[in-house]
């Protein structure tokens, strides 16, 4: 038998023996597993969020307040749970208030930096949060977009969307942040 044929399985005597592939060195080349090298694969395709519409403050204060809702109902569930626990260490409004702003970062920058890039409340709006080049946020930039967020909120860095052409807020603008609308279902 020569080198470059497979030899025949014992198990299986009816098989014939087949010419090997020969293999290429994993360089870009083609090989015996991709026949077609990794360069001429082919790319999803890339959003241009620049073209879809950007969502106003009111369907961004819609998102925020259904994503509270729900983070809401959570935080003070977590509460009755430990309820007995808790209520020996400070008053109730406080552990739901602290309990609600934990939980709510964590959502946020869980469900921001997956490759959702939003939370479901800015999904069901129509909107995700991406760089100024429409590409997902780190994990970094999300978590320092959410620590940036009361600041906007306290010193009415919100309304900066109103004047800013890209939309954004005060914490948007100083992580690089956008919110973009989501292309219409194809």
């Amino acid at each position: 038998m020569e080198k470059s044929e497979r030899p025949i399985d014992p198990e299986r005597p009816h098989a014939t023996a087949v010419p090997a592939i020969p293999s290429a060195p994993h360089t870009g080349a083609a090989s015996a597993r991709h026949p077609i090298p990794p360069e001429e694969w082919p790319q999803p395709e890339e959003d241009d969020f620049s073209k879809y519409e950007r969502p106003r403050l009111t369907t961004r204060l819609v998102a925020f307040t259904s994503d509270v809702m729900v983070l809401g109902i959570s935080a003070y569930a977590m509460y009755g749970a430990y309820e007995n626990i808790l209520r020996k260490i400070m008053p109730h409004w406080t552990i739901c208030v602290l309990l609600f702003i934990v939980v709510f970062f964590v959502y946020s920058v869980l469900f921001e930096a997956s490759p959702l890039r939003g939370t479901p409340g800015k999904r069901l709006m129509g909107y995700v949060v991406v760089d100024t080049k429409g590409k997902r946020l780190s994990f970094w930039r999300v978590v320092a977009r959410n620590l940036l967020r009361p600041v906007s909120f306290v010193t009415g860095g919100f309304m900066m969307m109103l004047f800013s052409p890209d939309g954004q807020m005060l914490h948007d603008k100083i992580v690089g942040a956008i919110a973009e609308g989501l292309p219409p279902e194809r």
